[in-house]
């Protein structure tokens, strides 16, 4: 791994029900931007390409006013 960001990977948030409630594309720095949602349990899904990617940890969300901006780093397999 080099630690270089991706560009153009999909990107999906899935909720506890194990939908994907919001999409986005990384950015040419890997950055991306999700809608607020409300309080619960996700995971953060990566695609890149034909290549399914990977899946962040699940993470909490409580007060959507005070959540904070997150960092995933991931393997590209």
């Amino acid at each position: 791994a080099t630690g270089a960001p991706v560009a153009g990977a999909h990107v999906g948030l899935r909720n506890a029900a194990d939908s994907v409630i919001a999409r986005g594309r990384t950015d040419s720095l890997g950055l991306f931007h999700l809608e607020t949602v409300g309080p619960g349990r996700y995971s953060i899904l990566f695609a890149f390409g034909a290549r399914q990617g990977a899946v962040s940890p699940a993470f909490t969300v409580g007060d959507t006013a005070a959540f904070p901006q997150a960092e995933f780093a991931v393997d590209v397999p």
